[in-house]
């Protein structure tokens, strides 16, 4: 997208000496840049400098993998502005009349995490929605359905014994405590995305039997730092989850979430079966789940916008 008047770009944080100084000493530049992330990264409950805003003024925080999955929401924004923060960039704007900071975090769970934390810092956004695409564990799941995320799991986080593996719970880096080994999305974004589900016309899947209308379910969603390809790892991860879909980024999004105390949700559409034929069903499938995936984000943005509207001033 070209920058023009209704796309312009502004840097937070730019590369370089951020402080615009030529006479302060070499040697204590490092420190300050240090200085200014860890502010950067200092939470509002932690002693932010700045009251937190009240939540109906703040923005939604939307987060994609990469550019296909955020493209129809990136389409869809007005008043656009690229903005870099700490080195990532971050759109803001405005999408079925709410405010919107829009971020591709990258593929894996270390991209995703960062992107959420440094983004969630300094927008203190009012909810997390993560769109995009993930391979089915279900075998009623076909290219093109949805999972919306009722919980989200790190697969292959946990020890590797002589005799098999075991999932084990992550720890919060803010109390040292257990985190939940399902971490649970916000109940009322997970009902909003299926109440807004039912008004919107999805892509299409074609079948033997005809064309027909996605489904659209809650579940959980298992993530890892592996594209999965292959039908034991599949039904492994099925079994040891009951989870209907599996993708790179979720988790760890929710864990960053669960952890700022941020309500998320995560909108995955079908792309491929996780077996022996994923890579070259993501090539076939992945533009019609990628598209699904953001109508359903921006159906849930038109709803959150009447509720605003209809809630009293």
């Amino acid at each position: 997208m070209t920058a023009g008047p209704s796309h312009r770009r502004r840097t937070i944080l730019p590369a370089g000496d951020p402080y615009g100084s030529p006479t302060r000493p070499a040697c204590i530049r490092p420190l300050l840049r240090m200085a200014a992330m860890a502010a950067l990264l200092t939470l509002a409950p932690l002693g932010c400098a700045q009251p937190p805003r009240p939540t109906s003024t703040r923005p939604t925080l939307l987060l994609a993998a990469f550019g296909r999955e955020a493209q129809l929401i990136e389409e869809r924004l007005t008043d656009s502005c690229e903005e870099q923060v700490a080195g990532i960039a971050y759109r803001t704007g405005r999408l079925a009349g709410r405010r919107v900071v829009l971020a591709k975090t990258g593929v894996g769970k270390v991209n995703a995490a960062m992107t959420t934390a440094v983004a969630v810092a300094h927008y203190r956004p009012a909810e997390v929605i993560f769109t995009g695409i993930a391979g089915s564990l279900r075998g009623d799941l076909a290219p093109g359905d949805i999972v919306v995320a009722s919980g989200a799991v790190h697969h292959d986080f946990g020890k590797l014994h002589t005799e098999g593996f075991e999932s084990t719970q992550t720890r919060s880096p803010i109390d040292g405590l257990r985190n939940p080994l399902v971490l649970e999305a916000d109940p009322h974004l997970v009902a909003l995305a299926l109440e807004a589900a039912k008004a919107i016309q999805f892509d299409k899947i074609e079948t033997e039997a005809g064309p027909r209308q996605p489904k659209v379910i809650a579940g959980t969603i298992a993530t890892g730092d592996t594209f999965i390809a292959s039908p034991r790892k599949r039904e492994e991860i099925r079994l040891r989850h009951d989870a209907c879909a599996v993708e790179m980024e979720g988790a760890a999004v929710a864990q960053v979430c669960l952890q700022l105390r941020t309500p998320w949700v995560i909108i995955r559409s079908i792309s491929d079966r996780a077996d022996e034929r994923a890579v070259t069903d993501v090539k076939a499938f992945h533009r019609t789940a990628a598209a699904n995936a953001g109508r359903l984000v921006i159906g849930m943005l038109e709803t959150m916008a009447a509720e605003q509207a209809a809630t009293p001033k």
